[in-house]
């Protein structure tokens, strides 16, 4: 069994998290290895070699991507208090997804796939600037900031920052995903004159120098602010920058965005985990492993999961090869849109270190 005192914590008051070198660790220098994707690519030269796309995708989802995607459902399905809870809700999204993926797939591969396809990948991006909101609001609410204005200036800056570069990409190309199989796709997009980009670009650097701005004003004044919040944001924003306004291949454009939010959940599902497994007296699945610090064999399952969903992308045909990742991250995307709702779930901020622990059942 673990106590719920076994588990590290941030000291009350302090900016971080979890603790100064488990946040520097996985929610900042983390995006190293995004960095380091990019290099690689860089360094292989001007119209790299596809099979240096191809090494770098297979590397982001077997060894980030896909093992996060693991992680919700040991905080979802796995979970029997969860799944009691919200049976309906799983199965009804498992259903629909289902039914709304393979019916488009085998009645218009050609035509409404390819569409459908463009709206998951839409929605992923959406979901990525989301999740990155979620650091910087988790971060605000460890520092106490309760400002309306802060809270309002944080969310539009990132948003304006997240989806700026997503329009200069539409507005100036290219648009194809190309994962060295089959034909490339060109993701469905509207006609953006380059003035649109200009715009957003505009409004996301005021927005975001606003947002430095008043920061800096309330710490002249001894207001409450949230450093890290700060630094989360402007990161994230450089991210989605560099990933689709300087690099060309779009395969490696989403490998750079997404592998440091991966490594982002899966330093804080594994802190969360261990926290769950405490006020459980052991916990289930993935929850159990972390709880009792058995970090290989927590790994070990996520890899073993990336492997086998993988596995159905090399062995089955287009475009039905596209179909089990596409239904994963779907489904992700879904459950993670409700499980993360700090402002609604009370138990969610005690497994976060954001409000005083339960007292574990005897």
């Amino acid at each position: 069994m673990v106590s719920a005192a076994a588990v590290p914590r941030a000291p009350s008051g302090s900016g971080f998290l979890v603790s100064a070198r488990f946040d520097i660790t996985w929610f900042f220098a983390s995006m190293a290895i995004s960095y380091g994707m990019m290099a690689i690519y860089l360094v292989a030269g001007p119209g790299p070699q596809k099979s240096v796309v191809v090494g770098l995708y297979l590397a982001f989802q077997l060894l980030f991507n896909m093992p996060h995607n693991a992680q919700t459902w040991t905080l979802t399905v796995l979970e029997p208090a969860e799944l009691a809870a919200h049976r309906a809700r799983y199965l009804g999204s498992l259903v629909v997804t289902l039914v709304l993926l393979g019916g488009t797939m085998a009645a218009s591969p050609a035509v409404g796939w390819p569409l459908l396809n463009s709206a998951v990948i839409y929605w992923g991006y959406w979901h990525l600037i989301k999740q990155h909101f979620g650091f910087v609001r988790m971060y605000e609410m460890r520092r106490g900031v309760r400002d309306r204005v802060d809270q309002a200036l944080s969310r539009a800056a990132l948003y304006a920052g997240g989806l700026a570069p997503l329009v200069h990409r539409i507005a100036h190309g290219p648009v194809m995903l190309d994962a060295g199989r089959g034909r490339p796709m060109e993701i469905a997009h509207p006609e953006l004159p380059s003035w649109v980009a200009t715009g957003a670009w505009v409004v996301a650097g005021t927005l975001v120098g606003v947002y430095v701005l008043r920061q800096l004003q309330q710490r002249a004044r001894g207001n409450a602010v949230a450093p890290l919040a700060v630094a989360t944001l402007l990161c994230a924003v450089a991210n989605f920058v560099v990933a689709m306004a300087l690099v060309d291949d779009l395969i490696v454009s989403v490998a750079i965005m997404t592998t440091w939010h991966d490594l982002q959940y899966l330093g804080l599902v594994w802190f969360m985990s261990r926290n769950r497994a405490a006020w459980q007296q052991g916990g289930r699945h993935l929850v159990k492993l972390a709880g009792q610090g058995r970090w290989r064999a927590y790994a070990g399952w996520l890899a073993l999961y990336a492997v086998v969903i993988l596995g159905f992308r090399v062995v089955l045909p287009d475009p039905w090869g596209a179909f089990p990742i596409t239904l994963v991250v779907a489904l992700h995307y879904f459950h993670d849109s409700f499980i993360w709702k700090i402002g609604s779930n009370p138990h969610l901020r005690e497994e976060l270190g954001l409000a005083p622990p339960r007292t574990s059942p005897a």
